[in-house]
C-alpha cells in the first residue's frame, strides 16, 4: 500500500500541473508574452494587447501590435518548478537562442531608464509567476514594467523599481502576461508555466477580466 501511494504522488502532481484550468486560466510549457494595461494611463495609440517579440537585428525588447500576418515569439521557462518558485529559473525564446534580461540599476539608457533586452545568457529572477490562481505575469524584482512609444505603432518595454521610481511621463505601466501555446517545442529542461488562452479576453485572471484601477 505504501509503495502504491508513493507511485501515485508524482502522477497526481503531473495531473495537477497539466489540468489546472478555470475558465481561461491553465498551464503550458510554451507561451507568448502579451501586454495589457496596469493602470488607466495608456499610450496613443493604445499599447494594450501587444506582443513581446525577439528581433534578430536589435536585442532590445520591443512590443508590437498583434496581427495574424505577423509571427510572434514563443517562450519557455528553463528550470524546475523549484527553480521557478525560488526565482532562479531563466526565461528563453522557443529556439533557446536568447533569454529575457533586465539591465542592472547602474546601467540605464540615455533617458535614465532600465531596459529589458535579449541576451545569449539567461538571467536568474526573470520569470513567470508560479503561484496557482495568481496572474501569470512577467516578473523581476518588484515587477513594474512599462512601455514607451518609439515611433509609429512600435513601443519598447522598460523596467522600474516599484518602491523607488515612478513611470516616466508619456509612458504606460503594463502587465506582460503569458498566453498559452499548444503543441509547442519540447524542451528537456522546461517547466510548466501558468498561462491563459487569451490575454485580451481575461487578462489572465482566474475570475475573468480585471479592469485597470481608477
Amino acid at each position: 500500500m505504501l509503495m502504491l501511494r508513493l507511485r501515485l504522488i508524482p502522477l497526481i502532481a503531473l495531473l495537477i500541473s497539466h489540468t489546472l484550468s478555470q475558465g481561461d486560466y491553465t498551464s503550458s510549457y510554451n507561451f507568448k508574452l502579451i501586454t495589457y494595461l496596469k493602470t488607466n494611463v495608456d499610450l496613443e495609440p493604445s499599447v494594450d494587447n501587444y506582443a513581446l517579440n525577439y528581433h534578430s537585428t536589435n536585442p532590445l525588447a520591443f512590443l508590437s501590435p498583434r496581427s495574424l500576418s505577423t509571427p510572434e515569439t514563443n517562450y519557455y521557462i528553463n528550470g524546475t518548478y523549484f527553480d521557478s518558485f525560488h526565482s532562479i529559473a531563466t526565461l528563453w525564446t522557443d529556439d533557446s537562442s536568447h533569454a529575457i534580461n533586465v539591465s542592472p540599476d547602474n546601467v540605464r539608457d540615455v533617458r535614465g531608464r532600465r531596459t529589458v533586452y535579449f541576451s545569449k545568457e539567461g538571467q536568474k529572477g526573470v520569470g513567470i509567476r508560479p503561484y496557482p490562481g495568481g496572474i501569470p505575469d512577467l516578473y523581476f524584482g518588484s515587477s513594474t514594467f512599462y512601455a514607451c512609444r518609439i515611433g509609429g505603432l512600435g513601443a519598447q518595454l522598460f523596467y522600474r523599481d516599484s518602491w523607488t521610481e515612478t513611470t516616466p511621463g508619456g509612458c504606460a505601466d503594463v502587465v506582460v502576461s503569458a498566453e498559452c501555446v499548444v503543441n509547442g517545442t519540447v524542451h528537456p529542461l522546461a517547466t510548466s508555466a501558468n498561462c491563459c488562452h487569451d490575454v485580451a479576453v481575461s487578462h489572465c485572471s482566474p475570475s475573468g477580466p480585471v479592469p485597470p484601477p481608477t
